[in-house]
Order: structure tokens, then C-alpha cells, then sequence
């Protein structure tokens, strides 16, 4: 809330309504999202501790950083595109793996707020909406012949970024594009939208982030430069809306930088590829997974470590805690739809995907208030 805002609050005597009128504007903002935060993120750490492991056998994926290949549906269906070309689906209620798309040119999806519609973007340019409640699909009119490499919804619209430098904003009513974002000369690796809505923030091959305004796509607000190497990750900090991170792949660095100047405000080196990033949606810190880069160290076995999964805290950012060290490297990393586990993919050379389901274990640091403890009668 502004503070010219809350200065005419003051002078009409409506102060206290501020509160009220914060909690609904944040309450808002979730339901625009569909994530969940906690209140209490001053005031808690947390840890991950492994739930459930699970290996999906006879089935591969491509190692292709710069496509979207994973997503979340929902009740924490874990979807990913095999190397077939198909969609296949992990549903954890009854701990099934089955197909739920048999083509042969997937390229990219992703799942609406609520899990109820499916957007798959194909290698030749094509981008089909499902919808699971209907079982009906509908094809967006597109003249693209390249892949289509990255989908994000918008409320009830579908953006996507093909093998080129535009980013396009289609209306899945009419199937025709609305608008289009212009400005990047590079390929794009990633894309997300700010948690309000406001801005639209992607990642080339160039190290270069780009940041529009949802307002005005014609040309980026901001052309950020600081990576060396390609941009396959970037996330919104939940608890300030002017902050947002993302992770160099071969630079191996994380950036976090500041909308509003357009300053990159720290960055953390890490010493392996940086596969993807996530803010915590509950507490003050960055979950990390990283691949290859791990200068030859080896697990119990004599296995080269090839992927780790790292938390940094916002505090002391530069000194992460490895979660876990891995034989096979990490793709993406998710949040469930409460915010209260995460959910890491990784594909195996050896036609497996280990999908795992980690519990976001939150500790108060708050100091325990003192017990007075009263005298008892002795009793003789």
C-alpha cells in the first residue's frame, strides 16, 4: 500500500481499515496466482526431508534445459514429456504411471492454477489446449513452424515463446494472439510472470533477462545483463513483489535483482550448473538444484555426484545447505499447490525419471516464551 494512500486513509479517519483493505489485496493476489503464503515468514526456517521416492521405469526424457518439459497438475500430479514424445502423468493417490497424451511432437506444457486444463506446445509450432473435466481439446491458431518452447497461462489466456525472440499472448476462446512481446534479440530459455501479474520476465541463451511491463509489451522495461551463459530459470520472491531470481546455467551463479532500479542485488556462486531455481512459499529462502559441475566427487559406490539439491537462506544466501547429492542431475523443481512440499524430477540416462516428493519441514525461530513454573504445596 502507498503511503499517499494510507496518508488519505489518515485524514478521512479510515485507518483502520488498512489492514483490512491489505489482507483482502493480498488475498486477491493469491487467488490470481493460486499459491498460498504463509504469514509467519520472518519467523521460520525450513528443511526438506524426503516422503516418497519414486522410480518410473522403461521411460526417458530428453536433457533439454531451454524447453518446459515438467509440470504440476492437479492433487500433485507429477506430467513430464518422455523422449517418445508423449506426455506421461505420476499421480500420487494411487501411485500410477500412465499416459495421458500418446503423440509423438511434444515439446512443452503447462498446467492452469487450478489443474483442470493442459497446455501443450508441439515441435512444429502448434499449441493444443486440453481440457480433463470435458476431455476436449482445441488447437490455437498459430503460423509458427518452429518449436514451441515455453508455455505459461495467463488467468485464461496461453503465452508461449517459440525458437525466435517473440513471446505471443494467445486467447484460447478465439485461438487468435492478442498480443506480442518484442524486444529480445535471443533465444528464450525461460519465462514466468510476477506474482501480481504485473510484469513478464524471460531468459535467453545470452545471459541477457529481459522484463516487461503487462501494460506496455512492445518493448521490455528492462534489458538486465550479468549472466555469461544461458538463463534456464527464473522465480518471483513471494514476500516482495519488486524481487525476483535467476539461475545461470553454465555460470553457475544465482542473481537476485530488483525491478524496480533494475540493479542486480547479490549474486551466489554455486560450483555446478544451475538447473532450476524456486522461493520458498512459506519461509525466507531459495531452493537450488544444480547438475553437472561437481569437480569429480564421487557417492558411496564410486558414482560421480552429477546433480545436488541446495536451500539458501535470505539472510546468509552465499552459504547454502545441501539437501541432497545425487548420481543423476536435477531437471525442474516444483511447489505443490498448498506450498508445503516440493517436488524435484530427474531424468536417468538408463531409461528411468526419479520423481521426488520432499515435505517443506517449518521451524519457528521464535524464542519459546518461559513457562512460570508455580510452587507446589509440599504435602507432609
Amino acid at each position: 500500500m502507498s503511503d499517499r494512500f494510507i496518508l488519505n486513509l489518515k485524514s478521512k479517519g479510515l485507518d483502520k481499515y488498512q489492514s483490512a483493505y491489505q489482507i483482502t489485496l493480498n488475498k486477491t493476489f493469491n487467488e490470481i496466482c493460486g499459491k498460498t503464503y504463509s504469514k509467519t515468514l520472518n519467523t521460520t526456517t525450513a528443511n526438506l526431508v524426503l516422503k516418497n521416492n519414486v522410480l518410473c521405469e522403461n521411460v526417458g526424457m530428453t536433457s533439454d534445459y531451454s524447453t518446459q518439459q515438467t509440470t504440476m497438475g492437479s492433487n500433485d500430479k507429477c506430467m513430464f514429456i518422455t523422449d517418445k514424445g508423449n506426455i506421461a502423468c505420476y499421480d500420487p493417490s494411487d501411485s500410477e504411471l500412465y499416459v495421458i497424451y500418446d503423440g509423438d511432437h511434444c515439446a512443452s506444457l503447462e498446467s492452469n492454477r487450478d489443474g483442470s486444463r493442459l497446455a501443450i506446445g508441439f515441435s512444429d509450432g502448434d499449441i493444443m489446449v486440453y481440457d480433463f473435466e470435458s476431455q476436449k481439446s482445441k488447437f490455437l491458431y498459430t503460423k509458427y513452424t518452429n518449436i514451441s518452447r515455453r508455455i505459461k497461462w495467463v488467468n485464461d489466456n496461453v503465452l508461449s515463446s517459440t525458437i525466435g525472440s517473440y513471446i505471443r499472448l494467445h486467447d484460447i476462446r478465439s485461438g487468435s494472439v492478442i498480443k506480442v512481446a518484442k524486444g529480445n534479440k535471443y533465444q528464450l530459455c525461460s519465462m514466468t510472470w510476477s506474482l501480481d501479474g504485473r510484469y513478464l520476465t524471460s531468459g535467453s541463451d545470452h545471459g541477457t533477462v529481459c522484463v516487461w511491463d503487462s501494460r506496455k509489451l512492445e518493448m521490455p522495461l528492462w534489458k538486465l545483463k550479468g549472466h555469461t551463459s544461458s538463463v534456464g530459470s527464473v522465480d518471483w520472491c513471494p514476500w516482495n513483489t519488486g524481487m525476483f531470481a535467476t539461475g545461470g546455467i553454465f555460470d553457475k551463479s544465482i542473481k537476485i535483482w530488483d525491478v524496480r532500479t533494475g540493479d542486480s542485488k547479490h549474486t551466489i556462486q554455486t560450483n555446478a550448473q544451475v538447473c532450476s531455481i524456486l522461493f520458498s512459499r512459506h519461509t525466507r529462502q531459495i531452493i537450488s538444484a544444480h547438475g553437472y559441475g561437481h569437480h569429480g566427487e564421487l557417492d558411496q559406490l564410486g558414482t560421480p555426484i552429477a546433480g545436488s539439491l541446495m536451500m539458501h537462506s535470505w539472510g546468509n544466501l552465499d552459504k547454502g545447505i545441501v539437501v541432497e547429492k545425487d548420481t543423476c542431475r536435477y531437471m525442474a523443481v516444483h511447489v505443490s499447490r498448498n506450498g508445503n512440499d516440493v517436488i524435484t524430477i530427474q531424468p536417468d540416462a538408463k531409461l528411468l525419471v526419479n520423481i521426488k516428493y520432499w515435505k517443506l519441514n517449518v521451524k519457528s525461530n521464535r524464542p519459546k516464551r518461559k513457562q512460570k513454573i508455580k510452587n507446589k504445596k509440599s504435602w507432609k
